[in-house]
């Protein structure tokens, strides 16, 4: 099976799960090929770089004549879409340069689903695309004429289906399969436990990850623990000015972003994980975060919110404990019940690392994309 991924840009610090996928999906045997619409590949080997591409060069007006000379079908590619005439022509372009396609598969409903879509009607075979949180939830005007133009769909979580189903119908609802973004069960993770007990949170600072309700909840503990988060955002100087007023700076680091492995060492010094998600004003929100997952195969206990798909990945009272969104008060007694007991966390922690085996690890995640695609 030949897959072509069409990305709208080089996967981020907080899409590492759209490289896992990729190199599963490889490593099951198919053959892969990324597409960025925009701002080079990260200097990914192979990768199609569309952009850097002129439509009015001779090289890409022959090959997207010759796309159309031997499929004359492709010319419907061309001539509808949201996307410019310009981009459209190149990516007829690109078409004619991939060859031979089976899946053209695109990672949230933006302007990559919109060429995937041009790519996927050029080669014959159709498009899909991953829908995530943002792309659903918040920048959504154009999610339901692109889940009606694509083959299939897929998204993260139960919560995410039923959302979309219940706005987008029941044709909508019958092409949507839910294939959660999963993680290597298998990653070793070094423990060095700190002397005093850390929460860690790994998180872009934005409103819809509850951080500042973490700041309050951490200023009401009984037990002594240091707070440690991981992540940059727009809400960085607000958090580190809350952190000041609460009398926090002695027991909280922001330590920014960080790439995935130096992230990853956080875990093994950590004893419980929390990331208190909720909807922000704006109707932003996660739907079942990674960084959950990591934690759990990590044997991380978890505290976070009944909020979006959080209940779905964490078995409250089992793998980890969950409040409601916005209360810092439950949240301070739930991390304050775990950072005084070691053997709840351990039993948590190793429960979280065998749903994650059973339920989200990325090998079994892949095979399911390759047989849906079948």
């Amino acid at each position: 099976m030949r897959v072509a991924y069409v990305l709208l840009h080089a996967p981020g610090r907080s899409e590492t799960f759209i490289v896992d996928e990729r190199a599963e999906v490889a490593a099951q045997g198919a053959e892969v090929t990324t597409v960025v619409l925009e701002g080079g590949a990260g200097g990914e080997p192979g990768a199609v770089e569309v952009d850097r591409l002129s439509a009015r060069s001779a090289a890409v007006g022959r090959d997207a004549v010759a796309l159309v000379a031997r499929r004359p079908q492709a010319l419907r590619a061309l001539m509808v879409g949201p996307l410019t005439f310009g981009l459209r022509f190149k990516l007829l372009a690109v078409a004619r340069r991939l060859g031979h396609v089976d899946v053209v598969h695109a990672h949230f409903a933006y302007r990559s689903a919109d060429a995937a879509e041009v790519l996927g009607r050029a080669l014959g075979c159709g498009h899909s695309f991953t829908a995530h949180a943002h792309d659903i939830f918040v920048d959504n005007a154009e999610l339901g004429r692109r889940t009606g133009a694509a083959r299939l769909v897929v998204t993260v979580c139960e919560y995410n289906r039923r959302w979309m189903a219940a706005r987008y119908g029941a044709a909508a609802a019958a092409k949507i399969h839910v294939i959660p973004c999963s993680v290597r069960v298998d990653r070793p993770v070094a423990t060095t436990p700190a002397a005093d007990p850390i929460v860690l949170a790994i998180a872009r600072l934005v409103p819809k990850k509850g951080l500042d309700t973490l700041l309050d909840a951490f200023a009401k503990l009984a037990e002594p623990a240091r707070l440690v988060i991981v992540g940059e955002g727009p809400l960085a100087g607000e958090l580190a000015a809350q952190t000041e007023a609460l009398g926090l700076t002695d027991r909280v680091a922001f330590v920014g972003g960080l790439d995935h492995e130096q992230a990853m060492t956080w875990y093994g010094r950590a004893a419980v994980f929390c990331l208190p998600c909720r909807i922000a004003p704006d109707g932003d929100r996660d739907s079942m975060p990674v960084v959950i997952k990591e934690a759990m195969a990590a044997g991380l206990p978890v505290v976070s919110t009944t909020e979006v798909a959080v209940p779905e990945m964490v078995d409250d009272g089992v793998t980890g404990l969950l409040v409601e969104p916005d209360d810092a008060a439950a949240l301070a007694g739930a991390l304050d019940r775990l950072l005084a007991d070691p053997a709840l966390r351990e039993r948590m922690g190793a429960a979280g690392r065998d749903l994650v085996a059973r339920r989200f690890d990325l090998r079994r995640q892949a095979r399911r994309l390759l047989a849906i695609w079948g």
